[in-house]
């Protein structure tokens, strides 16, 4: 994932610097619905404010970031990143899993 960008004051000084990790209210459990029964599992965000700032940065969208005086919006288009989902390791994994549960039920 892209670190964030430097952030430069008025007078082009460095404000604070780069390099952070990004999206760490999106890690928090406190932000996400999570529905379990019987049939499965599901994990949604818990506000429109969450799945707008996760789908933004998932898929590469453009967002309006701020207005210029005279009203006109500003827009940037956001790196693609990677922010949910399942590595191939991981997809692996669940695999092995399903595979040993479904042999030790036919025994």
């Amino acid at each position: 994932m892209a670190a964030k960008k430097p952030r430069f004051d008025k007078r082009g000084r460095l404000r604070a610097k780069g390099g952070k990790k990004m999206f760490k209210g999106l890690r928090r459990a406190r932000n996400w619905k999570i529905d379990a029964d019987a049939q499965g599992l599901e994990i949604k965000p818990l506000n429109g404010l969450v799945d707008r700032i996760a789908s933004i940065n998932q898929f590469g969208e453009n967002a309006t970031v701020g207005r210029m005086r005279g009203g006109k919006r500003i827009k940037h288009r956001y790196a693609e990143r990677r922010l949910l989902g399942f590595s191939p390791d991981d997809e692996t994994l669940v695999l092995d899993i399903a595979s040993d549960l479904i042999e030790r039920g036919k025994r």
